[in-house]
């Protein structure tokens, strides 16, 4: 719930939330969720089947910066290659494996300079390996970025190896 409403999603059954996020001193919960700046990867990596793997790792890049296609192409790459999909670039993301699609969200939440990453169990699904690889991966892209994240987890361990706060929620 609180993911979605900071990512000025629709709140399910009947959930409320009350109060105001502020981020650098920008009010953005009263902002309209496509100004808001705010990277988020699920649990499933919900990628456009219409389109190939750059063109899902750039989407948010594209709506927000407004690069020219070229420029687009030339960061997507980087980014790519930085995840070892470089070679997968021009297919399309059906033939992708779990732990690839996840790299592409992560790609497509964290290319498009969010003010805020938002990560709802992103590595729920996959195996102990890859999980760890792509924890790296998010690791290395805050201490490169410097942007706040909210990573949600059950699993302790993953808390405690990504957090530098941990914040225990009941379910009630």
């Amino acid at each position: 719930t609180l993911l979605r409403w900071l990512a000025g999603l629709p709140l399910v059954g009947g959930a409320e939330v009350r109060g105001e996020a502020i981020l650098d001193g920008v009010r953005f919960s009263g902002l309209p969720t496509e100004r808001r700046r705010i990277g988020m990867v699920f649990q499933e990596p919900l990628l456009f089947a219409s389109m190939s793997v750059l063109e899902n790792a750039t989407f948010a890049m594209r709506m927000r910066l407004r690069l020219s296609k070229k420029e687009c192409r030339q960061v997507g790459l980087k980014g790519l290659a930085q995840v070892g999909l470089c070679e997968r670039a021009d297919d399309g993301v059906q033939g992708l494996s779990g732990g690839e699609q996840q790299r592409v969200a992560f790609l497509r939440a964290s290319l498009g300079e969010p003010r805020l990453l938002l990560l709802d169990e992103p590595f729920g699904a996959l195996d102990a390996e890859l999980r760890v690889r792509l924890q790296e991966l998010v690791l290395d892209w805050h201490a490169h970025a410097q942007v706040p994240l909210i990573f949600v987890t059950h699993d302790r361990e993953e808390a405690a190896r990504l957090a530098t706060r941990v914040v225990e929620v009941s379910g009630t």
